[in-house]
C-alpha cells in the first residue's frame, strides 16, 4: 500500500481538557507515521484580552500549557513542537506552516532550538 509521506501532524488546541483527546490522537498518528507533532493555539482577536495586548509572559504561559499537555500524553516523544499565534482561529489554522525559525524541541520543555523548515534547504 502506498502512503503519502507526512512531515508533521498539526493539532490545533484551545487549551481545554477536551482538546487533550485530540492531542492523544494526533500524537498516535505522528508516532506511527514518524512525523513531528505540532501543537497550535490561536488567541482569537475578539477574545476578552485583545491579541495585541498579549505579553511575552502570557504567550509563554500558553506554550507552557501546550508542553504540559504533551508531557501528560507522551513524555517520551522528542519530535514535538508548538506555536501560539493570534488572529482568527479558522484562518490561522488554514494558513499554518512551520516557519524556518519556529521553535521545536529536542527534549520537549528542556532545550528549544531553531530548526529549518523541512521543505526548505
Amino acid at each position: 500500500m502506498n502512503t503519502l509521506p507526512i512531515s508533521y501532524v498539526l493539532c490545533p488546541m484551545d487549551l481545554s481538557p477536551i482538546s487533550t483527546n485530540a492531542l492523544e490522537w494526533a500524537n498516535a498518528v505522528a508516532r506511527v507515521r514518524k512525523a513531528e507533532l505540532r501543537m497550535f493555539h490561536v488567541v482569537a482577536t475578539q477574545a476578552i484580552v485583545a491579541a495585541e495586548d498579549l505579553s511575552f509572559n502570557e504567550r509563554d504561559g500558553m506554550m507552557g500549557r501546550l508542553r504540559e499537555a504533551q508531557r501528560r500524553i507522551d513524555p517520551d516523544n522528542r519530535r514535538v513542537g508548538g506555536a501560539v499565534r493570534q488572529g482568527d482561529p479558522g484562518n490561522q489554522i488554514l494558513q499554518f506552516r512551520p516557519h524556518r525559525a519556529e521553535r521545536t524541541s529536542g527534549e520537549f520543555g528542556q532545550s528549544w532550538r531553531v530548526r529549518p523548515h523541512p521543505l526548505c534547504c
